[in-house]
């Protein structure tokens, strides 16, 4: 028997992708096949109650769901089963997202709204009926009538394990025809508005919504909510197309267009994001350069691992804390890092950290400047002194961000070689709406921490800063421009391209109603930030993480 590595992980990630697909299948066949045959009239099912066949098509639907739950409890435990369900809370995914689903799911209405502005006529009362339930229809349909009950297991289980082997395109353009081809049994029920048309525009739909719905998957860090949400604003859709349509929604042509339509919504997103999705680039998160790995993946992944894998998470080799000061080397009979090879690790930081020290002078910087480098991968900022004519000055540090973490972390770095961190800011949880991070120094001791106010930044960003005597919060200068971002930001893909919003944030003392804190981003196409701080007991530290925040966090 070999022993390469890929010998050894194939059975391991093959029997959790064949577990779900024969288990989603066949619990969904066994129920709908007979209960199509007996809607059919070809054969009488004995049910022990008077209960509709309808009723099995129902319970058949939750086959996904059941095989998704079955598999991950067998491959990853209790654990890896919390983790699943976990993706549908609504904490930490941020506001885009369920407009974009909403938004993106109402492509089923594409032909109703064709046939109204062509003039064609509708039952207003029909219509309007049907409007009046469409918050009940949408509930249902989300829930356990498609949404939930499917989602858990083609977006929870089957595009991550697709996507470990091959891009995402491919990946998804095979889940849509096995999404698809799932169905097909309910083509025995003559009194589906499914049997009205050919299959093969049915799996052309399908296809179209699995790239939508794989896209808004991935790019919201893998939120399994919003992929119901998207599911569910497709079936309900559908219904308002029936009730404009009437009787005329089974024709062929309407059919035709609304494959047209949801094919050209995903091969939109497809072309706008490259071919990635809402992925970075690599079959999970671009992992190839990374020693021992068999095409780009790790060769010693559990199987709970290939579960919980979500888009942009990294595999960490620990959960310590880099952190550091400035350019300055510092004399401590503490403990230095320890190097091995490319990874820093740092003694743990406890979860609730000492209180922070106030700042040393050589950590008071009244003026600084922030730019930021765009890569692939990674968000990166200089940040730079300030000369006395205002100009910029020496390297002060360097910030890196990786992108797509669930635990946000930024390291700030001596100079760009990045071979010593001098501090750092991290997350207290993952995908936490409120943003709750800690900033450290060198040595993983707290200099202070932020988090954002998620019900004032509704309308207008929102911070909280703290540091040994500030207690400071901040917002932006200006509300106008604040509510012109937020409604720029959800427009589809125009919400992506650079416009000239100028913004500043400006951080309030609570106690003396002074300035702490100043950043003022400058006009230029690159994000650039002028930073002041008025306030002395501010450690350089603590105030450079929050401007970097202000720009690497903004949009979470």
């Amino acid at each position: 028997m070999s022993t390469s590595p890929t010998a050894t992980r194939a059975p391991a990630l093959d029997t959790i992708l064949r577990g779900f697909l024969v288990g989603g299948f066949g619990i969904s066949w066994v129920l709908w096949t007979p209960a199509g045959l007996d809607l059919r009239g070809s054969i009488n099912l004995p049910l022990p109650l008077p209960l509709p066949p309808t009723l099995l098509v129902v319970l058949g639907s939750f086959g996904p769901m059941l095989a998704a739950l079955a598999v991950t409890a067998r491959h990853g435990g209790w654990a890896a089963v919390k983790e699943l369900l976990g993706r549908l809370r609504f904490r930490g995914v941020a506001g885009r997202w369920f407009v974009l689903a909403l938004v993106l799911g109402s492509v089923t209405v594409v032909p109703a709204l064709v046939h109204l502005f062509t003039g064609g006529s509708t039952d207003a009362d029909a219509v309007a009926s049907h409007l009046a339930a469409v918050p009940l229809h949408f509930f249902v349909v989300s829930t356990v009538g498609g949404g939930l009950d499917e989602e858990l297991g083609w977006r929870g289980v089957a595009q991550p394990q697709l996507q470990l082997r091959m891009s995402p395109v491919p990946a998804n353009l095979l889940l849509g025809l096995v999404w698809a081809a799932w169905h097909l049994p309910l083509w025995s029920d003559p009194d589906s508005t499914r049997a009205a048309y050919p299959f093969v525009v049915y799996a052309v739909v399908i296809v179209g919504h699995s790239l939508v719905t794989g896209y808004l998957y991935n790019a919201s860090g893998g939120s399994l909510l919003i992929a119901v949400l998207v599911h569910g604003m497709n079936d309900t859709g559908d219904g308002i197309r029936y009730a404009v349509l009437g009787q005329a929604g089974d024709a062929l042509g309407w059919q035709l267009l609304l494959a047209a339509a949801s094919l050209a919504l995903g091969a939109a997103f497809c072309l706008h994001t490259r071919g990635r999705l809402g992925l970075p680039a690599g079959p999970v998160e671009a992992p190839d350069s990374r020693p021992g790995l068999v095409d780009g993946v790790d060769p010693n992944l559990t199987a709970r691992d290939v579960l919980s894998r979500r888009p942009g998470r990294r595999p960490q080799a620990c959960h310590d804390v880099p952190a550091p000061q400035v350019n300055q080397p510092v004399e401590t009979s503490a403990p230095h890092p320890q190097h091995q090879g490319s990874t820093t690790v740092i003694r743990s930081v406890p979860q609730q950290p000492p209180a922070p020290q106030q700042p040393t002078e050589e950590m008071l910087v009244p003026q600084f400047f922030i730019r930021q480098q765009v890569t692939v991968m990674v968000n990166r900022y200089e940040i730079r002194a300030a000369n006395p004519d205002g100009s910029e000055g020496h390297l002060l540090g360097f910030a890196e961000q990786k992108r797509l973490k669930l635990k946000e972390e930024v390291t700030f770095f001596a100079d760009e070689s990045r071979t010593r961190p001098v501090f750092s800011f991290k997350a207290r949880q993952r995908l936490d709406v409120h943003a709750e991070h800690d900033v450290f120094d060198e040595y993983g001791q707290p200099l202070g921490y932020f988090r954002k106010d998620f019900a004032a930044s509704l309308l207008r960003s929102t911070w909280d800063l703290h540091a040994p005597g500030v207690d400071a919060v901040g917002r932006e200068r200006r509300p106008l421009i604040a509510l012109l971002r937020r409604f720029w930001r959800v427009i589809p893909w125009l919400g992506d391209i650079w416009v000239p919003f100028v913004f500043h944030f400006d951080f309030v003392d609570r106690n003396t109603g002074q300035v702490v804190l100043a950043s003022e981003r400058q006009k230029a196409i690159r994000d650039r930030y002028t930073v002041t701080v008025p306030d002395l007991r501010l450690d350089f530290r603590v105030a450079a993480a929050m401007a970097v925040a202000l720009d690497a966090l903004q949009s979470r």
